[in-house]
């Protein structure tokens, strides 16, 4: 919920193509200037020491010796994933293909198995609205939405380090999804269980075409100031494919032909550029926009941090820090001090 910096930077990337291609050099120096040697003969900073606790401690309780001292940069391999599933369950599997790097949306689909949560992945896949329309969605959609809903995918500081579905993770990143869940509790598992009776209510074709869109996304990584699903975006590029909370809507508009619903690329200017759209949070559906704020309620210009996308009977969809990405959230419990009203992008109409 510290996406209102994100935003700012993303508003400048809307003044000019050069101010875009500047911004673009300035984050490169400045992480270059993060990744210097420092003096002389001093090592250089480890961008996976994030990790170390985590793998300190599997390799300390004897579940994976072989994490003392590993080089949690590299990238993760199937025998890696092998190891990390069978901590999690105590049943090893051998991969016929050990060798063979370990993706993200395989990671997390194993996991997700050896968590017991596949009641929840199959309902998340066959996601549908009331009055029985399927809705398309990535293969992975619901491991994905899973591991992102338990916190067990790790946000990087660093964009450019950001791993997309099909690219492998890093050791870093499974040691970890292992470590966070082990330490899961029942009230996490009972938190997700909700996603057993996920449903959608019905809408009409322009809603839907935006619900559409949206859940196409679930899985990418949250960038900073992102607005499309690869590095080279139409308005620029960016560090790595993904996106922040408003790019999400942005795209997912354009995507469903609505590109001039949003005029503004901001949270907090799409909040309060159309007053006669705002709504309360509880009169909001599929389609329209959700604010929220360190105010909450009481927000006012400059104070909006975060957004998502309403997809109804409960449902939102947003891309946060706090979820590593795309993911598909129970607004009621999502921030609720901080929710500040919403804004309709289409009138109600027949399914």
């Amino acid at each position: 919920m510290t996406q209102g910096w994100s935003h700012r930077r993303a508003a400048l990337r809307l003044l000019a193509p050069v101010v875009v291609i500047l911004a673009a050099m300035c984050s490169a120096v400045l992480a270059a200037a993060a990744l210097s040697p420092g003096p002389p003969g001093a090592p250089p900073p480890d961008p996976e020491r994030w990790a170390r606790p985590a793998a300190d401690r599997l390799a300390a309780a004897g579940l994976w010796p072989e994490l003392a001292g590993a080089d949690l940069g590299r990238d993760a391999v199937r025998a890696d994933l092998d190891r990390a599933v069978a901590i999690l369950t105590g049943l090893p599997a051998a991969d016929p293909a050990p060798a063979a790097p370990a993706s993200a949306w395989v990671v997390n689909r194993r996991i997700v198995a050896a968590l017991g949560l596949e009641p929840e992945r199959l309902a998340l896949q066959a996601l549908a609205t009331d009055d029985g329309r399927r809705l398309a969605l990535p293969p992975n959609f619901g491991s994905e939405v899973l591991v992102r809903e338990l916190g067990l995918v790790h946000n990087r500081r660093r964009d450019d380090l950001e791993r997309a579905m099909r690219e492998p993770v890093r050791l870093a990143d499974l040691a970890s999804m292992v470590d966070r869940a082990r330490a899961l509790t029942p009230e996490d598992r009972l938190r997700v269980a909700r996603f057993r009776d996920i449903r959608l209510p019905a809408m009409d074709a322009r809603r839907l075409a935006v619900v559409r869109a949206v859940l196409s996304q679930v899985g990418q990584p949250y960038v900073w100031g992102g607005d499309w699903p690869t590095p080279r975006s139409p308005v620029g590029l960016q560090a790595h494919g993904g996106f922040d909370c408003s790019g999400l809507a942005w795209w997912a508009f354009a995507m469903a032909g609505r590109g001039d619903a949003l005029s503004r690329r901001t949270a907090d200017a799409m909040a309060w550029e159309r007053p006669r759209q705002r709504l309360r949070v509880d009169g909001l559906g599929p389609g329209d926009l959700v604010f929220f704020g360190d105010r909450g309620g009481r927000a006012t210009r400059g104070t909006i941090s975060h957004m998502g996308i309403v997809l109804g009977n409960g449902w939102m969809a947003q891309s946060s820090g706090s979820r590593a990405g795309v993911s598909v959230t129970f607004l009621p419990n999502y921030w609720p001090e901080g929710q500040a009203f919403g804004r309709r992008m289409a009138e109600p109409g027949p399914p």
